[in-house]
């Protein structure tokens, strides 16, 4: 099911906090009945600043083990203030602050699934089971309908990895 406005109806009668938030979508918990996955899944943009930040978001809303992180960090090391809010809108949290590589990969230690999401050909090599590229542009610059566009394109791709994933527990 897609959380997206796009003509999609919202449905939170699956979900359950179990963090004591009250939060309709609190990551907490997956809305899948389903046990966590397994894999580690890394995504990774230029700065870790908006996609890589959105599909981290998503994946942990599917219930999924993920991870987001840049080649560089963004400056003052901050989320998108955009992406921010039209994650809000879905009521889906996003982490504050963005990581490199470096510091994610140290504090996870490994990662089977590696998305790239337009930054393939300058992301440095990451040992991971499965190599995967995205190509989304980066909505830097934009107006708010485009970091809509890609925030909705970016939860249709993490939903379709779900899914996926899903099939193989």
């Amino acid at each position: 099911m897609m959380i997206s406005n796009q003509g999609m109806q919202k449905s939170n009668s699956n979900l359950n906090c179990d963090c004591g938030c009250k939060n309709q979508r609190c990551t907490s918990k997956s809305k899948n009945s389903k046990k966590q996955q397994k894999e580690k899944i890394l995504f990774v943009c230029a700065h870790n600043k908006r996609r890589s930040i959105m599909a981290e978001s998503f994946a942990k809303y599917e219930g999924l083990d993920a991870y987001s992180a840049g080649l560089e960090k963004g400056e003052n090391y901050e989320v998108d203030e955009m992406v921010i809010l039209v994650m809000d809108e879905l009521g889906l949290p996003v982490k504050q602050k963005s990581d490199t590589i470096d510091e994610i990969m140290d504090k996870i230690k490994g990662v089977d699934i590696l998305i790239t999401m337009g930054c393939i050909g300058a992301c440095p090599y990451v040992p991971a089971k499965k190599h995967i590229a995205w190509e989304f542009e980066d909505p830097k610059g934009k107006d708010i309908h485009f970091y809509r566009k890609i925030r909705d394109e970016i939860e249709i791709k993490v939903i379709e990895l779900s899914e996926i994933l899903n099939e193989y527990e």
